[in-house]
């Protein structure tokens, strides 16, 4: 994502054209923002009902979020309701939108986010924020991409013997000055006494211990600004060991975990069976196939995926149905008529609802109303290549905000 992304300008330029909004306003406006992303931070579980409502030209002004962003607004703009008593939706979508946005300085946001929007925005009834729209993916794109490949990026070449094992960290002391400072106070005390008829040594005077005393504090100093000397070089480096060896325990583990979600895969695809169903995908139909692949293909793979990656579940649609991966039906009818379990039993989260909410709502599918509940065109068609990524997408989004 772009680190010098001015999202405000952005928003309030693409969203609020008709009204005239000067610089006090704006501020109100955006400090309202600040606390929907302060409320988003708190409660990710808003993220969703939120992107999807801000982003949607269509959405009905009973939407909770509006109700939400409202209240923010009348926090900083107490004479909101006198200045817009019809409470125009272009300003409350656009405090809204802004605030999602700003709350994507967060990576897993940013993600959710932008999978969220990658298959609702091009299927939208209302295509009038286009370019707004396509701004804002190609913000985030960056972003998502760098998360997901973090969690298939391998380091080729590095194995268990490259790895070194830090040194056990110790003091050297020079032995030849240490036997040198012995030496030195051994001659001071003797100079500096006498033995009694008895054999003991005994100090001349107090000006003599003092001198005594001098000698001894010298010598110690030494002593300390040596070991102070051998703690200053020797400590960093031994961390520095220390940090390269956790490093390449780190990278092993990486390498490994990553490999064996690879030979996951590469199973999964020649089996074509659904562990979790425990039925081969071939005694689904099309559609209801697909749907499966996407549940039983996140739960193989980290919550964010690259490309390359996801392209191994539409090469699972297309392996285990050839031609009819590709034919579109309507979208309304063919979600209303698909027998499958609710994905979690979650009741949907807002007035705008995912691909996952609906599945997710098993006895309100029959009555399904895609134009009411997503916001989408009613004469939308979709493929089961099409309709496995999309789930798969919604999925993951739950995922990364949960």
């Amino acid at each position: 994502m772009e680190t010098d992304m001015n999202w405000a300008d952005i928003v309030f330029g693409g969203l609020t054209r008709g009204f005239t909004l000067d610089d006090p306003t704006i501020e109100k406006l955006t400090a309202a923002a600040t606390a929907i992303t302060a409320e988003i931070t708190d409660e990710p579980g808003k993220l969703l009902p939120y992107t999807l409502v801000g982003f949607d030209p269509t959405a009905p002004s009973e939407c909770f979020a509006f109700a939400d962003v409202e209240q923010h607004i009348l926090t900083h703009w107490k004479s909101f309701l006198h200045v817009h008593s019809d409470r125009p939706q272009l300003i409350l979508r656009a405090v809204l939108m802004l605030g999602v946005l700003e709350a994507t300085s967060e990576p897993k946001f940013a993600a959710a986010v932008y999978v969220t929007l990658l298959d609702i925005l091009p299927r939208l009834a209302d295509q009038s924020e286009h370019a707004l729209h396509a701004r804002v993916m190609s913000a985030l794109q960056p972003g998502h991409a760098q998360l997901a490949n973090d969690h298939w990026t391998t380091v080729p070449g590095f194995a268990p013997k490259d790895i070194r094992v830090p040194p056990r960290f110790q003091i050297n002391f020079n032995k030849e000055k240490q036997l040198l400072l012995a030496e030195q106070i051994s001659k001071t005390i003797k100079t500096l006494s006498y033995d009694d008829s008895a054999g003991t040594t005994q100090n001349l005077n107090i000006k003599n211990n003092a001198q005594i005393g001098n000698t001894i504090a010298e010598a110690l100093m030494q002593v300390l600004e040596q070991v102070t000397n051998e703690i200053n070089t020797g400590v960093p480096k031994y961390f520095r060991s220390a940090d390269e060896y956790h490093s390449g325990i780190q990278i092993i583990l990486t390498n490994a975990i990553t490999k064996e979600r690879q030979q996951n895969l590469l199973w999964w695809l020649n089996a074509k069976y659904s562990r979790t169903r425990q039925l081969s995908y071939r005694t689904l139909t099309p559609f209801e196939g697909a749907i499966q692949m996407a549940v039983d293909f996140h739960m193989l793979t980290p919550p964010v995926a690259p490309a390359e990656v996801e392209a191994v579940l539409i090469e699972a649609v297309h392996a285990t149905y050839q031609g009819a991966a590709n034919e579109a039906q309507p979208l309304e009818a063919t979600l209303r008529a698909i027998q499958i379990p609710g994905l979690s039993g979650d009741h949907p989260s807002g007035c705008r609802q995912t691909l996952a909410e609906v599945l997710d709502a098993q006895a309100d599918r029959a009555t399904l109303d895609v134009a009411r509940q997503m916001g989408l065109n009613q004469t939308q068609t979709v493929t089961p290549a099409q309709l496995a990524t999309w789930l798969l997408h919604a999925l993951q989004a739950r995922n990364l905000i949960s």
